[in-house]
C-alpha cells in the first residue's frame, strides 16, 4: 500500500541517534530516541541499492530468529524504518508499518471516538522489543552493513 502524507508520520520527525555510518557515501543506520516501539532507520545517503540489500539481509536473518517486523518505507526508498517486535501471548499477531509509524485505522467510528494517545502508546509499547532484545538487533544490523558496504563500495 502507498500513501502519500501532506505532513510528516510521527516516526519521521522522532530525534534519531547514528549507530552506524559507512563513511562513504552509502548507508546510515540510526536508532529513533524517545519513540514507543524500539525502530530503526536505514537511509541512503547515495546508493539505494546498499540500503535495500541491508534492509533485505536484515529482514531475512530477523525471519530465521523468528522475531516479527515491520517497515516503512519514506521519501522515495532513501529512508526505511525497521520495527523489530516480541510476541507475547497478549500479542499473537505484528502491529502493521502504518501504526509503528503513527497512522492507525480503526474499524469504527465508535473506536476512534474512544481512541486516546495512552491506549496508542501502549499498544505500540506492548510490542516493542526489550533494552537486551534490540540491543542484538542493533548490532546484526550494523554487521551486515559492515559486511554488505565492503562489498557494494569495494566493487
Amino acid at each position: 500500500m502507498a500513501c502519500y502524507f501532506s505532513n510528516p508520520l510521527p516516526v519521521e520527525v522522532t530525534p534519531m541517534v547514528t549507530l552506524w555510518d559507512s563513511g562513504l557515501g552509502g548507508i546510515r543506520i540510526s536508532s529513533l530516541i524517545d519513540y514507543p516501539i524500539k525502530a530503526l532507520l536505514f537511509e541512503s545517503t547515495s546508493n539505494i541499492k546498499i540500503s535495500v540489500e541491508v534492509l533485505a539481509e536484515t529482514c531475512f536473518c530477523l525471519q530465521e530468529k523468528n522475531i516479527p517486523f515491520s517497515f516503512l518505507i519514506s521519501d522515495c526508498g532513501k529512508r526505511i524504518f525497521l520495527f523489530p517486535q516480541m510476541q507475547t501471548s497478549a500479542t499473537s499477531h505484528s502491529v502493521s508499518g502504518w501504526e509503528c509509524s503513527g497512522y492507525f485505522l480503526f474499524k469504527s467510528r465508535n473506536d476512534f471516538d474512544e481512541a486516546t494517545e495512552e491506549a496508542m502508546v501502549t499498544r505500540l509499547g506492548d510490542v516493542s522489543l526489550d533494552e537486551q532484545g534490540f540491543q542484538v538487533v542493533k548490532e546484526l544490523c550494523c554487521s551486515i552493513a559492515s559486511k554488505l558496504a565492503c562489498l557494494f563500495l569495494g566493487e
